[in-house]
């Protein structure tokens, strides 16, 4: 470790993983729980293969945590994604320093360490996107040492000659190399050579195979990195004979393996999980170009604006440049078809050389891993609302490209590029400061003691305050009397939104408590975790807001023999209360309640 931290770069890249792994933890630490992470607790309290929104890897990653510190909070919850992003973030660096070299890997570093869904969305909250990201970045680098096995061993001997040079040739060096410069390479299979290097499957195949596996135990998004890499290798005629490598039966078969907890759990369950999932890809309305236009800058303001339109437009480019030096290839060789026909040429004269066909470079797999997602659920935001995370790790792999592109922007405008990192960054902390600090303290809430300027948002016009501190209901749990021999006479809690659910069983993790469950027609994991039948006949405590309270109350009428109100607990947030948490008695459910998978 200490030879490895004598090189510049590795320092570099082991103070912005040290810095970030510092910055997501106390947000980690200080954001309550969202509404998914609380769902996904409730994920740990019932492990089974497989569940009914996502795969396994999600409850184990929440699982960590609590299971190491036995513990249950906002930040042990999250321990898992906090490791697993850091881990992402080191694999992600290592790529592009095998790729193109030291300068594109820090850069490509810094930036995924800035971009605000990646930081929060991938490396704070426990999502199934957290082990995702790491299994995909994974397959990125080994895929990456496959394909092109010599790239890594040149880079190393190129940044030793830098490292030779004298302090001022060492900067020339590195902006003169065609992949620092971001300068096209040549078409052969390796940077600088007029024909390809041989290619010979190895074992990182089968890794491969285990790999997008465990990418799909994370989320159903691995099978569009699996086909990536199948349409990468159909693509070119040299990488096409790994599909024919005995390698490639043994990826196969460890790819199956990875994803049998997925199939055991669907076969159970008649394949609901899958029809759940591909139902999401079906329209519910008409396409509209204003709803994909308001998708794409959605993305574009999740990404940053100054990170998500570079990210668009280096894409778009290099995938443009590839079909058009395809292109020229294609042309090349009809000409030479037409001359070696006698059509064109006298039979005595030169034939032209046969050009040799652009053997893809790693952009061309990069793009394979990026745009798929990003073109194919941004078009999808036109017939139907997307959630913000669905095309991001198309963007993770994109991030490749930028950062490769910056290290040659870097050469000929190190001033502009350090004003537009440090510029982002800036701009970026400070909007992640006023949210949390908001979200804690209120600091643009009207009635909070440490509002700023007097605050401007009503609770009642805010949305943060469904983020329920989880502490407080906690502690309204254990300091209530009432509570506590109410607690004691009941068979089960239940609320009438799955997120509620999850946000009330972590408050309960901690304290004796009864099953919990939820009472609602679109039920997702509760349909499978109880029989439709199994509360019939005993009592229950019902966990709503007071502004819910009204509804809730008229949806469950007739369902229970009586219903009586038994404590209220408020949540304070800057000094004021801006929810109120009311808890009611239900005896003796007469009738199963209708529910659904959601589909």
């Amino acid at each position: 470790m200490q030879k490895w931290l004598t090189q510049r770069h590795h320092r570099w890249a082991a103070g912005l993983l040290l810095g970030g792994l510092l910055v997501r933890g106390a947000i980690a630490l200080f954001l309550p729980p969202g509404f998914d992470e609380a769902y996904y607790y409730l994920y740990t309290q019932h492990l089974d293969w497989s569940y009914f929104d996502h795969p396994l890897l999600v409850a184990l990653s929440t699982g960590l945590g609590p299971w190491i510190t036995g513990e249950v909070s906002q930040f042990t919850i999250r321990l898992g994604t906090l490791l697993l992003h850091t881990g992402a973030l080191w694999l992600l660096y290592l790529t592009s320093f095998w790729l193109f070299s030291s300068q594109a890997a820090v850069l490509t570093l810094a930036i995924v360490s800035l971009i605000p869904i990646f930081l929060v969305g991938f490396g704070v909250l426990t999502l199934p996107d957290a082990p995702l990201i790491f299994f995909w970045t994974a397959t990125v680098y080994v895929a990456v040492r496959e394909f092109w096995p010599r790239r890594g061993r040149d880079r190393r001997q190129e940044e030793a000659e830098a490292r030779r040079q004298k302090p001022g040739a060492r900067r020339i060096v590195r902006c003169l190399s065609p992949v620092a410069s971001g300068r096209n390479q040549g078409a052969g299979g390796e940077e600088g050579s007029d024909r390809p290097h041989s290619y010979t499957p190895t074992y990182r195949l089968a890794i491969i195979g285990l790999l997008v596996g465990l990418a799909c135990l994370s989320k159903y998004h691995g099978l569009i990195l699996g086909m990536g890499l199948v349409g990468f290798c159909l693509t070119s005629s040299r990488y096409r004979v790994a599909l024919r490598s005995p390698w490639m039966v043994l990826s196969f078969g460890l790819f199956l393996l990875a994803i049998t907890p997925i199939l055991i759990w669907n076969v159970q369950h008649d394949w609901v999980s899958l029809r759940f999932q591909s139902g999401r890809a079906v329209p519910d309305r008409s396409y509209s170009l204003l709803d994909l236009l308001v998708t794409f800058l959605a993305g574009v303001a999740y990404l940053f604006p100054s990170f998500g339109f570079p990210l668009w437009g280096v894409s778009l480019k290099t995938a443009l440049s590839r079909l058009s030096q395809f292109g020229e290839v294609w042309k090349a060789k009809k000409d030479r078809r037409e001359e070696a026909r006698g059509k064109i040429a006298e039979i005595d004269s030169p034939l032209r050389p046969t050009p040799y066909a652009p053997h893809p470079t790693p952009h061309v797999l990069l793009l394979w891993l990026s745009l798929p997602l990003m073109l194919g659920f941004t078009l999808m935001g036109g017939y139907r609302s997307i959630l913000p995370t669905w095309a991001m790790p198309g963007f993770w792999s994109a991030t490749l490209l930028l950062g490769w592109r910056a290290a040659g922007w870097q050469c000929r405008f190190p001033r502009l590029v350090q004003r537009w990192l440090w510029g982002s960054g800036v701009a970026i902390a400070l909007c992640l400061l006023i949210a949390v600090l908001h979200v804690n303290l209120g600091i643009l809430q009207k009635n909070s003691r440490y509002a700023l300027l007097g605050g401007f948002l009503s609770p009642t016009a805010d949305a943060s305050i469904q983020l329920i501190d989880i502490h407080q209901l906690r502690a309204g749990f254990a300091d209530s009397a009432s509570l506590r021999h109410e607690m004691q006479g009941i068979d089960y809690l239940f609320t009438n939104d799955l997120y509620l659910a999850g946000q009330v069983g972590m408050a309960l993790a901690s304290l004796p408590h009864r099953p919990i469950t939820c009472f609602e027609q679109d039920l997702r994991g509760f349909a499978f975790w109880s029989k439709n039948d199994g509360w019939v006949g005993k009592d229950g405590l019902l966990v709503t807001p007071a502004h819910k309270a009204e509804t809730t109350l008229a949806q469950y009428q007739g369902y229970f023999e009586k219903v009586q109100k038994v404590a209220e607990i408020p949540i304070n947030r800057g000094g004021a209360i801006v929810q109120v948490i009311e808890i009611y008695r239900c005896d003796r459910l007469l009738k199963p309640y209708p529910r659904s998978y959601g589909i």
